[in-house]
């Protein structure tokens, strides 16, 4: 069913909002996003998608952070699934903690790749959550970024509302530098190919209490229990969501997690996360 909705001079069909979120900022975003438009399906990315029938919606968004200057694989390989049509309104929305990188292009040229045009790029600094790198940062300081995100999310309401077509959104000054360094370029893009195997470096310990939450969080469903513990399955996007999230702190990355403070964004629980 399409819907017909009132939005600052004008009227538009209903909305979908795809979202990918490991700590919960995208989510976040993604639901503030389809809370101030009105009539809008916000749908979380997970695995075992077949193609995506889009066409019933007027506007299409993708909502996921930045992992090493680039979307996660998971999420490239989700867009090559929607079907869409000319007409409708496509826009990607990347959140970050330091870098953008070469995010937004990517989805740009994967749907250029399909036949169609991104319409609309936008980018959202959140507080920093990569815990295999550093602990989370002083909750003034994620606080403050919490706020300053309501302007730019509403930035985004007002264009995604009135279908406006944006400048297309790069690297900025200081990422570019890196990336060309060739070797050093070179080593971040293919950092994310060895994801998948990273997760030989998760482990728990003796709070685990066999709960689940790690399986179930999980967005790529890469975490079974075997005897009432986690096995991580080698097709890892190092979300981090089981080391997040896991009530005990029982799961830590190699030797470097392990006095780090856990991350989530403040607004989204548990319950948000295990939602489909």
């Amino acid at each position: 069913m399409c819907y017909i909705t009132k939005l600052k001079g004008g009227y538009f069909m209903s909305n979908v909002i795809y979202y990918f979120s490991g700590t919960g900022n995208s989510l976040a975003v993604a639901r503030k996003i389809a809370n101030q438009l009105g009539e809008t399906t916000l749908l979380k990315i997970h695995a075992n998608q077949d193609e995506i029938d889009t066409t019933p919606y007027e506007s299409v968004g993708v909502v996921f952070p930045v992992y090493y200057y680039q979307p996660p694989l998971f999420v490239e390989n989700f867009v090559k699934k929607l079907i869409f049509k000319k007409e409708q309104y496509k826009f990607g929305v990347v959140t970050y903690g330091s870098s953008r990188g070469l995010s937004l292009e990517y989805l740009r040229n994967q749907i250029e790749l399909m036949g169609y045009i991104l319409d609309g790029e936008f980018s959202v600094i959140m507080p920093g959550n990569s815990i295999t790198q550093y602990g989370a940062l002083p909750n003034a300081y994620s606080n403050l970024l919490y706020r300053k995100s309501k302007k730019n999310i509403q930035n985004i309401v007002d264009k995604v509302g009135q279908k406006r077509s944006t400048d297309t959104l790069g690297p900025r000054i200081f990422e570019r530098i890196v990336l060309s360094n060739k070797k050093l370029g070179e080593k971040t893009i293919s950092s994310r190919q060895g994801f998948a195997v990273l997760d030989a470096g998760f482990h728990f310990n003796e709070n685990c209490n066999s709960c689940g939450i790690c399986v179930n969080v999980c967005p790529v469903q890469n975490i079974h229990l075997e005897n009432g513990h986690p096995v991580w399955e080698h097709k890892c996007e190092q979300c981090t969501a089981c080391i997040q999230w896991c009530p005990n702190n029982s799961i830590n990355f190699h030797d470097k997690t392990q006095k780090r403070k856990r991350y989530h964004h403040s607004e989204v629980t548990l319950k948000d996360m295990l939602s489909i």
